[in-house]
């Protein structure tokens, strides 16, 4: 913890601060708000530093403390040592430092308003995404570590809150909501989210937690609509029929199409009053399909859609698109 003076060249005026940082990053901030002309933190420094130039202040360390209570002291005596507050910028004795302090409610909107107009310029978000970068590739590899823990503790809550579960609140999420609505990501940005992803895996851990996240329990029945099995997951269901994809389960699922792999399926929760599109349909014949194979003219007869689906291990979709094509996946498709 520094206690810091800038100076006016010109005049000799000097104005006392303190900081727990580094000088030199307290003194940009300084500059930041001397240039912001909405700026309601203005102080009599920031209106000096507007008034002869950014240019003509420099700025020292005079003092260092390893204790609040030791620097707010030190600042103290050299604000009435250089005499600063009578013939200087400061406009206090010194001591109270900003610890703790909060803006006001109205502070709060001015700054939320004044950076929403200023993230609009797509300029000022390139500017800043390089400087990010910039800062982030020149620190050390002991500095990142620091920053990703301070990070992560930010995710956990205060010191009083250590170690619960942290959650935004219902007001914070329907902020969060309303300020993404209508904003639409870049084809840039797009771009570079996708490179960032790639050749990244993710762990086995993640991979389980991801699943059951994502596991619905489904229900099979066969093509009459009798009750077979519950699986606790797509996935289950598959590796039960010997298949590697769920495609057309999920499409089943969803009532797009009527059966996947000669079953009729839904989730667990629609089971009581589950029909099957098959037993809606009404048919007067019953349609066989053909295949037979290009190179050795090979055929087999399927006596039905879904006979054909499991037989081959197909997705009733695989089965319509080589009736519709004729010639697909080496085969010859036709309904007889």
């Amino acid at each position: 913890m520094k206690v810091y003076c800038i100076e006016n060249k010109l005049d000799g005026k000097k104005y006392i601060g303190i900081t727990k940082g580094e000088i030199d990053r307290r003194f940009k901030q300084h500059k930041q708000i001397t240039r912001n002309k909405n700026s309601s933190y203005k102080n009599h420094i920031h209106k000096a530093m507007a008034m002869y130039g950014i240019e003509n202040f420099t700025v020292y360390q005079v003092d260092e403390a390893d204790t609040k209570e030791d620097l707010f002291e030190k600042e103290k005596y050299w604000i009435k040592k250089l005499d600063t507050k009578n013939n200087g910028y400061n406009e206090t004795d010194g001591g109270e430092g900003t610890w703790g302090w909060k803006p006001t409610e109205e502070q709060r909107k001015q700054n939320s308003e004044r950076i929403k107009i200023a993230m609009q310029d797509v300029n000022l978000r390139k500017i800043l995404s390089e400087k990010s970068k910039q800062h982030w590739e020149n620190l050390t590899e002991k500095e990142k570590e620091n920053k990703r823990k301070q990070f992560n503790e930010t995710k956990i809550g205060n010191q009083h809150a250590k170690g619960k579960h942290w959650s935004l609140s219902d007001e914070t999420k329907k902020k969060m909501s309303e300020s993404k609505k209508g904003w639409k990501m870049s084809d840039e940005t797009k771009q570079k989210l996708s490179k960032s992803h790639l050749g990244h895996k993710r762990t086995h851990e993640a991979q389980i937690k991801i699943s059951l996240s994502q596991n619905k329990k489904i229900s099979q029945f066969d093509l009459n609509g009798n009750f077979i099995k519950t699986f606790d997951s797509l996935q289950s269901a598959a590796n039960e029929l010997n298949v590697t994809y769920t495609t057309s389960i999920t499409a089943c699922l969803k009532q797009k199409i009527p059966t996947a792999f000669g079953f009729c399926w839904c989730y667990e929760n629609e089971t009581t009053d589950f029909t099957p599109k098959q037993l809606k349909r009404k048919s007067s014949k019953k349609i066989k399909v053909k295949i037979t194979h290009i190179d050795t003219q090979k055929n087999r007869i399927f006596n039905s859609i879904s006979e054909a689906s499991l037989e081959l291990k197909l997705s009733t979709t695989t089965v319509y698109r080589g009736i519709k094509e004729k010639n697909y996946k080496n085969f010859i498709w036709e309904l007889i």
